[in-house]
């Protein structure tokens, strides 16, 4: 409704009229005049637009407003999509997100007073960028009547979605792609080429125009001043190459072409060419008089195979033979060194040696033992073995004294053997008793029972045999040299057994006298002894606390995991990943405390299937303090 101006004097009738019993008071004008946004053009796709402010006019009460599509505010606060109310005279602005689509159009629509009068504010985005910038290619002077001529790449920038590529007095090529004369499509970033071909007179210009999205870049090809162009090249050739590893790509010397005064065409067939440096291609193209030119092949797959790259320069031709190299699968002896003075059941290494004198893999096998190739797993299976790896064989040697054992690995035919001889003790010369110690945990260093020396002269030889045994005369230092000793001298020996399962044996000597020290381990025990964590209880919040323990009973790596928390192993980096851990080894678990108080946190350590919980509780809600003097 209208605001309608009345004389002074009949307002004041008005007035009284309104005052008097039984006259009704005039209605209220909720219906607000109509708001005309401003419409937005050429927004960003996915935009905030924000409309000019307009002045709410035509009532005189609050009135309902409400919205559909976006946002508004109310004399400049907060955007909000809620229904509210506004009265006469307040500002409103509108907010709206741009469609995502380029050249697209939405609305939000504002609905004020009763009944609703609604006021639209449209928003458009703008349209799709398909003009790219400019672009242009070098021209090419001193092109020979006739010839063929391929433009420097140029890229094109400044697209934001494909745009349509034509061409006239020639063709093109997006991104090495093949030439061609049709209509297409380009999208930013690509690179372009023009091709066209050279006039028939002297000092001709002929152009490529190529033409991306009403942007035109022109290719100029301009032939060589005089008539008679040379464009026939002095006979050139690659030098031949052989003993190529198959399926090896090979690359020639390069020849410098010569004899031409214009651009010549070039070609290949079998292999790809390089123009000065240039990437390797495979298309034709052109030369010019000075150009360096190598090529490129692929060998044979098939060994003593030839096979033939040939590149033609302005009709002469030129050929680059590539040869692979003869099969050879005889490998070069190899020799194991021998060990002697082994002690009985000792599982012994040969030294490392390493494969040469084949080009393709091999059989590889071996009795009496296993092998590894390159520092991988041992095995006894045949397997394949190729040139340069490095392989050792290992075995076990006899139980029994004064015997040989060997492994023969044959690879490709050639057998090689490794030999070790045990200590040369019979059971009559077996006077010296050490004690044989079962039972022992895999990586100990065991120290036999104490022997004394009798029967023998004074300042007898002594020496030991076997790997890792030494001895001691007397309680001094363990040796593994040859020493000397008299009657009622003392001795020990002492020897360390690596694996579970396994006996290992050393023998010591005095004179004619000899005895022997044998380890074995039991079994592999990776199950711990049960293991606790105290609980924490009590603690600040927010704080890191560790518990320590030592593990014990097993005689094997166990298998470590964590849940909840973060454990090291002897003093190590903190982790939550899976690890091993040995007999004696002290691991120590960290958990953070919680944020709240009376709150528990928990971590589970489980070593080898045995596991135990580590809970702390934090401290509960601290009380108020009193102040009874000022009843605070």
């Amino acid at each position: 409704m209208s605001r309608i101006d009345f004389p002074v004097h009949l307002q004041a009738l008005v007035c009284v009229a309104l005052l008097l019993p039984g006259v009704p008071a005039l209605a209220a004008d909720t219906t607000a005049d109509p708001i005309a946004f401003a419409a937005v053009t050429n927004a960003e796709p996915g935009s905030t637009v924000i409309s000019e402010s307009q002045t709410i006019t035509g009532i005189d009460t609050s009135v309902p407003i409400s919205i559909t599509g976006g946002l508004y505010s109310i004399n400049g606060g907060a955007f909000t999509g809620a229904a509210g109310t506004v009265t006469s005279g307040s500002s409103v602005r509108l907010q709206e997100v741009a469609s995502t689509a380029f050249y697209t159009s939405t609305s939000t629509y504002l609905r004020l007073g009763s009944p609703a009068v609604t006021s639209t504010f449209k928003v458009s985005t703008r349209k799709i960028d398909t003009v790219p910038d400019a672009f242009t290619f070098a021209p090419r002077s001193d092109a020979a009547l006739g010839s063929t001529q391929t433009s420097d790449p140029a890229t094109i920038t400044g697209l934001e979605a494909a745009a349509a590529i034509t061409v006239t007095g020639g063709g093109y090529s997006i991104d090495g792609g093949e030439f061609t004369t049709a209509a297409g499509t380009i999208t930013n970033n690509a690179v372009v080429r023009a091709r066209g071909m050279a006039g028939s007179a002297a000092n001709q210009t002929t152009t490529v125009t190529v033409k991306i999205g009403g942007i035109s870049g022109a290719f100029k090809i301009v032939t060589a001043a005089v008539a008679g162009p040379d464009t026939t090249p002095n006979a050139f050739s690659f030098a031949p190459m052989a003993d190529a590893a198959i399926g090896s790509t090979q690359t020639s010397e390069a020849i410098t072409v010569s004899g031409i005064n214009a651009s010549t065409p070039v070609s290949i067939v079998g292999g790809s060419y390089s123009i000065n440096g240039q990437a390797f291609v495979t298309a034709a193209g052109s030369v010019r008089n000075g150009d360096s030119v190598r090529l490129r092949q692929t060998a044979s797959t098939s060994f003593s195979t030839k096979t033939t790259a040939v590149l033609t320069i302005g009709g002469v031709a030129g050929s680059w033979d590539l040869t692979t190299a003869a099969l050879d699968n005889s490998p070069d002896p190899i020799q194991f060194q021998s060990f002697r003075n082994l002690g009985p059941g000792t599982l012994v290494v040969s030294n490392t040696v390493t494969v040469s004198g084949i080009n393709s893999a091999v059989p590889i096998s071996v009795t009496g033992g296993s092998y590894s190739i390159d520092g991988g797993a041992w095995t006894s299976a045949s397997g394949t073995v190729s040139n340069g790896a490095q392989v050792r064989v290992q075995l076990l040697t006899s139980s029994a004294f004064s015997s040989a054992t060997e492994a023969a690995l044959t690879i490709s035919g050639v057998r090689s053997v490794f030999r070790v001889a045990n200590v040369p003790l019979e059971k009559g010369k077996d006077t010296l008793i050490f004690a044989s110690v079962a039972g022992v945990a895999a990586g100990a260093l065991v120290t036999s029972n104490e022997v004394v020396i009798a029967g023998v002269n004074p300042n007898s030889q002594v020496s030991i045999a076997g790997v890792g045994g030494t001895y001691s005369i007397n309680g001094g230092p363990f040796t593994r040299e040859d020493g000397v000793v008299s009657n009622g001298d003392t001795v020990r020996l002492r020897l360390m057994i690596s694996s579970p399962a396994t006996t290992a044996t050393t023998a010591f000597f005095v004179g004619d006298l000899g005895g022997s020290f044998s380890l074995s381990t039991a079994a592999a025990d990776t199950t711990p002894t049960a293991f606790s964590l105290t609980p924490n209880i009590g603690s600040d919040l927010n704080l890191d606390k560790t518990k320590s323990f030592t593990v014990r009973g097993i005689n094997a790596a166990s298998p470590i995991s964590i849940e909840g928390g973060t454990y090291q192993i002897g003093g190590g980096a903190f982790t939550s990943e899976p690890g091993l851990v040995n007999e004696g080894q002290t691991v120590t678990v960290s958990l953070r405390t919680a944020s709240t108080y009376a709150t528990d946190t928990a971590l589970r350590v489980t070593i080898g299937g045995v596991s135990a919980i580590f809970k702390i509780t934090t401290a509960s809600l601290p009380k108020p303090l009193i102040d009874p003097l000022n009843a605070v």
